[in-house]
């Protein structure tokens, strides 16, 4: 249950690879980013680049009044609760479920399951426990604009995550199969917003610099690029 799928790095890929059409053909420019928002912004990218999600989407695996059977117990349970608990009581519900690989579960490099899946087998990445909470929190009538699943690159281990940011009252919410409890971003500095999605956008993280920060990284590449030489 402790890390994630070096199989994101294609997905991370093909958003990387449209982002430079993104940047020519938008005309909207860079917008502040939703979460973990020091230091980035985001642009809005084509759901084509992420196909499985779109798959889901055009399923009724998403859909709140049949994700809700799944999970009646969990429903019936949070349903009348203040939305942080809510929070709280989605977090550990599905990080009960066991951590496994796409490779060892369904013998892919990349999969995202349904919901459906990822309960029957009671196996899962961390995509799977994301797409699960944001499923069973909109069953709970969350609305699509107050969560996002976000593709993380974890400095801290060097690995590629995902989990999933919820928003309530203006404040962001972490909700991460890593932990039981449920995170604030300045509780995870270390996580890199690489991308991020939910029914309705798919949003690119570019980190923003300061003319002093600008200036000490271009400073260091010419360094790199002279040592290399």
């Amino acid at each position: 249950m402790y890390g994630c799928f070096r199989e994101l790095i294609r997905a991370t890929a093909l958003v990387a690879a449209s982002f430079l059409l993104i940047a020519v053909a938008s005309s909207s420019g860079a917008n502040a980013a939703p979460i973990f928002a020091q230091g980035y912004t985001t642009k809005i990218a084509p759901m084509a680049v992420l196909p499985q999600w779109r798959h889901l989407l055009s399923t009724a695996a998403l859909k709140p009044e049949n994700a809700t059977a799944l999970w009646q117990e969990l429903h019936d349970d949070a349903r009348d609760k203040h939305p942080l608990r809510q929070l709280d009581a989605v977090n550990k519900y599905f990080n009960r479920i066991r951590y496994g690989t796409d490779t060892a579960i369904y013998g892919r490099r990349d999969y995202w399951a349904s919901p459906a899946e990822f309960i029957a087998r009671d196996f899962g990445d961390c995509e799977d426990y994301s797409i699960a909470k944001y499923t069973a929190l909109r069953a709970l009538g969350w609305s699509a604009e107050s969560l996002l699943i976000v593709i993380i690159r974890d400095l801290k281990n060097s690995i590629d995550h995902a989990a999933l940011a919820a928003k309530f009252d203006d404040q962001w919410y972490v909700l991460d199969n890593r932990s039981h409890r449920v995170l604030t971003p300045s509780e995870v500095p270390f996580y890199q917003p690489v991308y991020a999605v939910n029914e309705n956008q798919l949003l690119v993280f570019e980190r923003t610099w300061t003319t002093q920060q600008a200036s000490v990284r271009a400073k260091r590449n010419r360094m790199r690029k002279a040592n290399s030489g």
